[in-house]
């Protein structure tokens, strides 16, 4: 073994080290204190230099300062005042590749020097270093050589265990337990899609071996990076070596409390350069104005640059209040790729509410339409009045599909804001508005909706669970369900104070509704009547799933449960005539006009009959029978349809054949 006290090489004192590409650290305030600091300077101030001269700062003029001057000079310097903060609007330039970059040398090319000594001879560097090559720049420089990413061969997970491993050695680091356990369990499969380490502590070391496995294409579609302590430095190294293969489409950073705005530039600057990512989660993050400045300006597409590919972000429990909104409103209202946004359990008000309206503006009167947000979450927020901006905006918006507002402390007034705006949207697919107080102290919010489900024709869920509705409510929505063509799926659970009347009520209107595939109630357990009204309701809506039949013959059947004028003045209308009665008027002119049932089910037409006077009984117990009426006039209509139906099917082949 060669001695370090005799180096191999001679001793020039005329040799120099190289530029280092280092930057020398600039040591900054000790704090020491104010008498120790005046000391030194005394001392530099009254030592000459080596060659005998007086140092700069003393006077040269043969004139004595006055021992005020000479204290002045002495004192430290006064602080300068740091410069204005950069404006969130003005981050258009820091968000630069260039910020993601790191220095990575191959082990080939470093060189070793051994200062006052001369370094290696030029001939000698290439045969010394030639055996401590890096596998791991190697097979980046072999797959970085490739031109057509679709002819790329991707590491299978076997390789990639053999390549990490000699990384950590590189850097003397251990190997991390939550990536060997994967590599292990993918050793058979050709590609690794997922990578999962939540909840598992990952360092900037532990981070640095990894970055560079990550630099290889082997097919990584999703990274969870769930509660991994991660910083700033990590974020960096971590997304540079992603974006060097850009082949993430999925990324989850929740509950990583120590990422700081540093930490959130990293991440707009990898939005702006990755073109395949479409799902962020930020859940459970500190962002600040800045950083929120920072995502916003990267959902921004530039002329000179190609347009982000994100179109999920999720920022759920990030305590975003009123400014931060006003920041992210702006980005969002711009963005040309968002289309779902998730702000649930956040700080949002009833101001804040007014900037969720401005993120819903997909119009301008200044321009042409064009697409924004498609699916908006904002469960859990205390909204209250201010759902008003954003039933203002939804009026006009023609891209949402979807609006969650769940648990918003929306009230009564605040339902009627919703029922006028679903008046004039047509686009809005899905409406979820649980949790809310939408029956209390009156029904009104919920008439507003049923007003507006005999025109929107849009709507193919409604959830109010949970809502306090009572029977009046559910009476309210059953009568626009005749009317209603579009409604797929009502959820009324979770509310007792629906009794059997609204039970009754909405059994009835699914009977003459060929739309409705999924009612969600909840009945008292061992209540045998309320069991059976919920069991009618079921098989009505497995009827309407089943069904294969096309809108037209839809349309037709709905015509053929009507009654056939005849000589009686007393026929029954059609339901097109009556949706707009109340149900009391409807059930009690049907109870009085209707006739027992008939014997001979070849009739179309249904006779009525001379009212019968019956005794004066309770109010509960009229509705009742009345119901009970209704219910056996439409078994009388729905057996009169089957017959004509297999009339229909008698004088038509069953075959599909032509006959000539």
């Amino acid at each position: 073994m060669t001695s370090y006290a005799t180096p191999p090489f001679a001793y020039d004192p005329s040799c120099k080290p190289a530029k280092s590409i280092l930057k020398q650290v600039r040591l900054g305030n000790q704090g020491s204190s104010w008498f120790q600091s005046m000391n030194s300077k005394l001392a530099i101030a009254s030592s000459p230099t080596t060659d005998g001269q007086i140092p700069e700062s003393e006077p040269t003029s043969p004139q004595k300062s006055s021992g005020l001057m000479r204290f002045r000079r002495l004192l430290p310097a006064q602080p300068v005042a740091p410069p204005p903060e950069t404006s969130v609007d003005n981050t258009q330039e820091e968000l630069l590749p260039k910020e993601l970059k790191r220095v990575r040398f191959s082990v080939r090319n470093l060189t070793t020097e051994y200062y006052p000594y001369q370094t290696f001879p030029s001939g000698d560097t290439k045969e010394t270093m030639s055996a401590n090559e890096d596998p791991i720049s190697e097979q980046f420089e072999k797959t970085k050589m490739s031109v057509e990413p679709a002819t790329r061969q991707r590491t299978t997970p076997q390789a990639l265990h053999a390549l990490y491993d000699m990384a950590c050695k590189s850097k003397e680091e251990p190997l991390f337990p939550g990536f060997l356990t994967q590599l292990l369990a993918n050793q058979h499969r050709t590609c690794l899609t997922r990578l999962d380490f939540s909840n598992q502590p990952i360092t900037r070391r532990t981070a640095e071996p990894l970055a560079d496995v990550l630099c290889l294409d082997f097919g990584l579609k999703e990274l969870i990076l769930n509660n991994c302590d991660l910083e700033d430095d990590t974020i960096k190294v971590l997304l540079h070596s992603l974006l060097l293969t850009d082949t993430l489409c999925e990324l989850s950073l929740m509950d990583n409390k120590k990422i700081k705005t540093t930490g959130f530039k990293y991440v707009a600057v990898y939005i702006k350069g990755a073109s395949k990512l479409q799902i962020l989660n930020l859940t459970s993050t500190i962002p600040d104005k800045k950083a929120i400045g920072y995502l916003a300006q990267a959902l921004i597409g530039t002329p000179t640059s190609a347009s982000p590919s994100l179109s999920s972000l999720i920022l759920d429990n990030c305590g975003l209040k009123l400014p931060l909104l006003e920041t992210l409103a702006a980005g969002i209202r711009q963005s040309t790729c968002l289309r779902h946004l998730s702000l649930r359990y956040n700080r949002i008000n009833y101001q804040g509410a007014m900037w969720v309206g401005v993120m819903l503006r997909d119009y301008d009167d200044n321009r042409l339409y064009q697409r924004g947000l498609e699916s908006l979450a904002i469960d859990t927020n205390e909204l209250r009045q201010g759902v008003q901006y954003i039933a203002q905006a939804l009026r006009r918006n023609k891209s949402l599909l979807s609006l969650s507002m769940n648990d918003c402390k929306i009230d009564t007034k605040g339902c009627m804001f919703i029922g006028e705006a679903l008046k004039y949207n047509q686009s809005l697919k899905t409406l979820s508005l649980s949790y809310n107080s939408l029956g209390q102290p009156t029904t009104d919010g919920v008439v507003a909706i049923r007003q507006a489900l005999y025109v929107n024709q849009s709507l193919k869920e409604l959830s109010l669970a949970a809502t306090e509705l009572g029977s009046e409510a559910a009476i309210a929505l059953a009568e626009c369900l005749p009317e209603n063509s579009a409604l797929n799926r009502l959820d009324v659970s979770k509310n007792p104070s629906i009794d059997i009347a609204g039970l009754l009520s909405l059994s009835t209107a699914i009977k003459i509704n060929y739309t409705l595939t999924f009612l969600d109630v909840n009945i008292p357990p061992n209540d045998r009547d309320l069991a059976k009204i919920q069991s009618d309701i079921a098989a009505y809506c497995t009827r309407n799933a089943q069904s294969t039949t096309s809108p037209n013959t839809q349309h037709q059947q709905r015509s053929a449960i009507r009654r056939t004028p005849s000589q009686n003045a007393l026929s029954i209308t059609t339901t097109q005539a009556t949706a707009r009665l109340s149900l009391q008027e409807r059930l009690a002119a049907v109870t009085q006009n209707a006739s027992p049932r008939s014997s001979s089910p070849s009739k179309s037409s249904i006779r009525t009959a001379e009212p019968v006077e019956s005794p004066k009984r309770s109010p509960d117990q009229d509705l009742l029978d009345n119901a009970t009426g209704q219910i056996t006039v439409f078994e009388e209509m729905l057996s009169a349809e089957s017959h004509n139906r297999e009339v229909t099917k008698e004088n038509n082949p069953a075959n599909n054949t032509i006959i000539i």
